[in-house]
């Protein structure tokens, strides 16, 4: 595709999302030319960024154009309906900042025969590129969210299953909040590839639990009446502080374990055979790619366990699916994955140079 069959794109937003971007249009210039940035911060109004020179809304009229990419994600929605209003856009051509990979992955897979994937494709020609991207996704996009503030340790928290589940000192705004509880619901919904458990597939009464990569506790309070014992695993000194007041009144059921979970005990790793002595019955594990090392360093866990399901994340690098299978079969364990595919890049470059559908969780049993 030469220079003038490309689509031209105009940003709308010039901070970190649209300075990513320009960061790395040399991984779509194949598919896609940026021709213009525009933004609602008149402070940011002819400045330049990657050579662009950034303009104000009331030039919009001028710009000509493909597609316009909304360069945020918390405003998303609030620039698309100004977008929808003020300059009577269409949806078709509005587009979230992940388009660039979108028309990579639209190319990629067009010709694999596979109806997975082909329902996908079939999905995005209508939507946004997103993580699921499926429609049991959209129900959660205005799903109303329950918050609070406590004064005490100066953190929000929503209602989760009955329970306060607090977030991270990050989160410190209550669209914030809103963003990242929407998507842990959507990541654990029923048709997700990112479920963790199913009808089939769950936590027994009285089981043994270690939760690895627990971050807000989500998982860990779904199963919390259920399992005997839960072993929270989690490196984040916020989201260990957030630990520590959602589950404050179950100290004696639940261990945090504050570390990050590898294949040996060293530092801030550890390794699970090093602090869990008991039969552990189920295991999760979301840990950004390093899956495959903490189930190294669980080796011992597992052989010496009589019942056993594991629930471990493989969408974060392209080969942990093969990895994390032939780890089970050399341990006896049996293997299967979620139905569907998900897209999550991890850094700038895997966004635009190699975007790819992966699987979201292997299930193994013993």
């Amino acid at each position: 595709m030469n220079l003038a069959e490309c689509e031209k794109i105009v940003l709308w937003g010039s901070g970190g999302q649209a300075e990513e971007i320009i960061r790395n249009q040399g991984g779509f210039k194949d598919v896609c030319q940026i021709i213009d940035i525009f933004d609602n911060d008149c402070e940011r109004w002819g400045k330049k960024l990657g050579g662009f020179v950034i303009k104000s809304p009331e030039l919009f009229k001028e710009a000509k154009y493909d597609k316009i990419v909304i360069a945020t994600t918390i405003y998303f929605d609030e620039v698309r309906e100004q977008l929808r209003r003020d300059m009577r856009i269409e949806d078709q051509y509005i587009e979230n900042y992940l388009y660039f990979a979108k028309k990579k992955i639209m190319r990629k897979y067009k010709s694999v025969h596979s109806e997975e994937i082909q329902s996908i494709l079939k999905y995005l020609e209508k939507h946004n590129l997103d993580v699921f991207n499926y429609s049991f996704a959209e129900k959660y996009q205005n799903m109303c969210v329950e918050i609070g503030y406590d004064d005490i340790p100066g953190l929000f928290y929503v209602y989760h299953n009955g329970f306060r589940m607090y977030m991270a000192r990050w989160l410190d705004a209550e669209e914030k909040v809103i963003h990242y509880y929407r998507s842990i619901m959507v990541e654990q919904d029923e048709l997700s590839p990112h479920k963790y458990m199913d009808q089939d597939f769950s936590v027994s009464d009285g089981d043994i639990v270690v939760d690895v990569g627990t971050a807000e506790g989500n998982f860990a309070l779904e199963i919390l009446d259920k399992a005997s014992k839960i072993y929270l695993i989690e490196t984040d000194d916020e989201w260990v502080e957030a630990l520590k007041y959602t589950f404050a009144d179950y100290h004696k059921k639940v261990d945090i374990i504050h570390g990050y979970a590898s294949d040996i005990t060293d530092g801030n790793r550890i390794a699970l055979n090093d602090v869990i002595k008991e039969r552990v019955n189920f295991i999760k594990m979301d840990i950004e790619g390093d899956e495959s090392k903490a189930l190294a360093g669980a080796d011992y866990i597992i052989k010496r366990a009589t019942r056993l399901k594991c629930a471990v994340c493989v969408y974060h690098n392209t080969e942990d699916e093969e990895v994390i299978c032939n780890f089970a079969k050399k341990m006896g364990l049996t293997a299967s994955g979620t139905a569907g595919y998900m897209y999550y890049p991890v850094g700038d470059k895997q966004r635009y140079y190699t975007p790819v559908l992966r699987r979201g969780i292997i299930r193994l049993k013993k």
